[in-house]
C-alpha cells in the first residue's frame, strides 16, 4: 500500500446507532432517584427548606389557577344566560312573524291585537310580561 492511502474504511458495521448507544448507558430508575432525594433532604436542611418553599409556591400557583378557572366559569354562565335570553326573544319573534304570515295567507288583513295602527308600532306591554319566567337551555 502506498503512503497516504486510507488504512481503514468505515462501513455500516462501524457506525453506532442510537439503539446501540442507549443499550450501553445505564438508566436510573424512578425508585433510585426518589431514594437519592430523600437522603439529600435528610442530610442537608437547605435542600429541605428549598423543597418546602417550592411546595408552598406550587400551592399558591394552583390556588390562583383555580380562582381563574372559577372566574372563567362564572363568565361562561353569564354568557349562557344572555344567549338563552336572545334565543327566547328570537323564538317569540319568529312565532309572531309566523302568525302574521299565516294571517296574510289566509286573507285576513286585520292587524294583530297589540298593533297600534295610528303609530304603526306595537303597544308596549307591562315590563313584567316581557321578562321570561325561566331560562331554557337547548343545544
Amino acid at each position: 500500500m502506498p503512503k497516504g492511502t486510507i488504512k481503514r474504511i468505515r462501513t455500516m458495521r462501524d457506525i453506532k446507532s442510537s439503539l446501540d448507544i442507549s443499550r450501553k448507558v445505564s438508566s436510573v430508575g424512578e425508585d433510585q432517584l426518589y431514594r437519592e432525594l430523600i437522603t439529600n433532604l435528610e442530610n442537608s436542611p437547605e435542600e429541605a427548606l428549598k423543597l418546602k418553599i417550592m411546595i408552598r409556591k406550587e400551592r399558591i400557583r394552583f390556588a390562583s389557577q383555580m380562582v381563574s378557572v372559577e372566574r372563567s366559569r362564572e363568565g361562561m354562565r353569564k354568557m349562557q344566560k344572555k344567549l338563552a335570553g336572545i334565543i327566547m326573544r328570537n323564538r317569540e319573534l319568529m312565532r309572531v312573524r309566523r302568525e302574521l304570515q299565516e294571517s296574510m295567507w289566509n286573507g285576513d288583513n286585520t292587524p294583530p291585537y297589540d298593533y297600534d295602527t295610528r303609530k304603526n308600532t306595537f303597544k308596549a306591554d307591562s315590563k313584567e310580561d316581557n321578562k321570561p319566567s325561566h331560562i331554557e337551555m337547548e343545544y
